[in-house]
């Protein structure tokens, strides 16, 4: 894997952005710095500088030996020791401001526009585009919570792609629709990033304990029939998988009365049950694959730090 030189503050703070968001939540075990070190594309000694700055913090909990780890001690600590740190140096600071002789006020003014310019709508925008609103906002809250960074949830077929890039700085979709957004894009497409969608772990577990023989699979597009056909067939190498898109109302019914089992992405299961008056046995929603948010996390930081030194 190509490591991009990710810093160990741009670790600290994706591992914060992942307790905050409850994927670590207090009590768990970390991966281990060798995992962790795949999934965000930074060296393992840089991830161990990081965790050992949580660990000061007291954010984190280091146990050696058999059985040990690095352990989220609690995330109360998160907020208490970025406060602390952030006072101090700004006490730091404003003591500086005046050994030199700048005035309350003119150090006053020098804060507030600097927080402006980088709190305010200048900064870096993002856009997450997927086939359905349910998956875009899910998957959107996923994403900023592991890079840190807020994104607008667009949908597919309700978008404009010609215009993303007047409007946007990175413009982020999953591998199913990456190609596609790409093209769209013409000469701006590497302002494209792919991240991994893949079905929840319940999901595939479902899938795989399926012992029904007459499958049917129900998507709402071209491209995410063929991976998911792909993942249940795997699953299922000698049972029958049948597939409709949810706009062909006949094969959808079709494929209800001859299925022992259908199984359906989330934007379709509503209009499965009305179409055929049959719940689906599976319905799949997905996630953010973690280790494929790296080169994200690492563009957005590049260009948090050109856009705060202008």
């Amino acid at each position: 894997m190509t490591l991009h030189h990710v810093s160990a503050d741009e670790v600290r703070r994706q591992l914060l952005a992942r307790m905050r968001s409850g994927m670590y939540a207090d009590g768990t075990r970390l991966p281990t710095t060798r995992d962790l070190a795949t999934e965000l594309g930074a060296n393992r000694n840089t991830v161990n500088k990081a965790c050992q700055t949580l660990a000061r913090e007291g954010v984190v909990l280091l146990v050696p030996g058999r059985g040990g780890g690095m352990f989220v001690r609690r995330f109360a600590a998160v907020g208490d020791a970025a406060v602390a740190q952030l006072r101090g140096d700004a006490a730091a600071l404003v003591r500086q401001a005046k050994a030199l002789g700048v005035s309350r006020t003119e150090v006053q003014t020098l804060f507030g526009d600097t927080i402006a310019h980088i709190y305010t709508d200048s900064a870096l925008r993002l856009a997450f585009l997927e086939c359905n609103i349910h998956d875009a906002r899910t998957l959107v809250q996923q994403i900023a919570a592991m890079i840190d960074h807020p994104l607008d949830a667009c949908v597919l077929d309700a978008t404009d792609l010609t215009t993303l890039a007047a409007r946007y700085d990175i413009v982020v979709t999953t591998f199913h629709h990456l190609a596609e957004v790409r093209r769209a894009l013409g000469d701006e497409r590497e302002r494209v990033i792919g991240v991994n969608a893949v079905p929840t772990h319940d999901v595939a577990l479902k899938i795989a304990r399926l012992e029904a023989r007459q499958l049917g699979l129900v998507c709402g597009r071209e491209n995410t029939v063929r991976s998911m056909q792909y993942l249940v067939a795997s699953y299922h190498p000698d049972d029958d998988l049948r597939v409709a898109l949810i706009d062909d109302t006949t094969a959808v019914q079709a494929l209800a009365a001859q299925s022992e089992a259908l199984i359906v992405t989330y934007s379709c299961a509503a209009d499965v049950t009305r179409i055929t008056g049959r719940v689906p046995e599976i319905v799949i929603q997905f996630q953010i694959d973690p280790q494929s948010v790296a080169f994200l996390s690492h563009r957005v930081s590049a260009l948090r730090a050109e856009r705060y030194a202008d």
